[in-house]
């Protein structure tokens, strides 16, 4: 039962109120996770008085403070014209309007919910994150991801998402698979080209198992120097052995098998 509830106005009170070892004080971002279970929370710490919800544009680096709601990321015209607009699109994506009015992006990955299409072209991306404890530091989403919110924040409080900008020419792709609109989604899989010509000279590619995004790395490598065709049977041949889990909305060798036809259309 939560017994307490601080609203603190500067992020270093925050901070005090959190690694306080006498009381299990939890950040509150909008709450759309931690309302579905708040056993163990002694007191709850409103992060909405510290500044942390904006979108700014800094050096061509997208900047998301941690409280910014979903809603806003989609609807923002600086978010639209980043990326091809794929980070617009998968923040649209994000349950119902309700919820993404109130989930924030911070939120969401300190609370673990990975499964969201938003983290999967985050990563694609190479997406990090800042966070905010004795020190500040930055890590890759992707390493926030492979050791969980509660390994990464150590204790901290996540205060940033940065998108870097895209390299001259870049080309960046997301599509989905959900049962509907507003469901999680079975699979998600998102690309960043960046070509020569109509060969490709990197390449970064995400896909979302069901419970998280995962990077393809040695399909990567392989795709370097290939022309799109090329790189789209490649995906063919390698996506299907990614690791992915079975649950009720698929099994993992559907999800599998669907993953590689999303990352093949992906590049043709």
């Amino acid at each position: 039962m939560v017994k307490t509830y601080h609203r603190p106005a500067k992020l270093e009170e925050a901070l005090r109120l959190v690694a306080d070892e006498n009381d299990k004080n939890v950040p509150l971002a909008g709450g759309t996770t931690l309302a579905l279970n708040v056993r163990g929370v002694d007191g709850l710490v409103d992060m909405s008085a510290l500044g942390l919800s904006y979108i700014r544009l800094d050096n061509r680096s997208l900047r998301l403070g941690a409280m910014t709601p979903i809603r806003e990321i989609q609807r923002s015209e600086p978010v639209r014209q980043a990326a091809q607009g794929i980070i617009s699109e998968s923040a649209k994506n994000y349950l119902t309007a309700l919820i993404r009015n109130r989930a924030t992006i911070g939120g969401i990955l300190a609370a673990g919910n990975f499964w969201a299409d938003l983290a999967t072209v985050l990563v694609a991306l190479d997406a990090s994150v800042t966070i905010r404890g004795a020190a500040e530091r930055t890590i890759s989403l992707e390493e926030f991801i492979k050791n969980g919110p509660r390994k990464s924040l150590g204790g901290g409080i996540l205060t940033e998402v940065v998108i870097p900008p895209a390299a001259a020419g870049a080309q960046c792709g997301y599509s989905r698979l959900a049962k509907v609109e507003t469901d999680i989604s079975i699979v998600s899989a998102a690309v960043c080209l960046v070509l020569s010509g109509k060969t490709i000279r990197s390449a970064r590619v995400a896909v979302g198992n069901g419970s998280r995004p995962i990077r393809l790395p040695d399909l990567e490598k392989s795709m370097a120097g290939q022309t799109l065709s090329a790189a789209a049977d490649l995906a063919a041949r390698k996506v299907p052995s990614i690791s992915a889990e079975s649950d009720i909305r698929a099994s993992a060798e559907y999800r599998k098998e669907v993953a590689a036809v999303l990352v093949k259309r992906l590049l043709i």
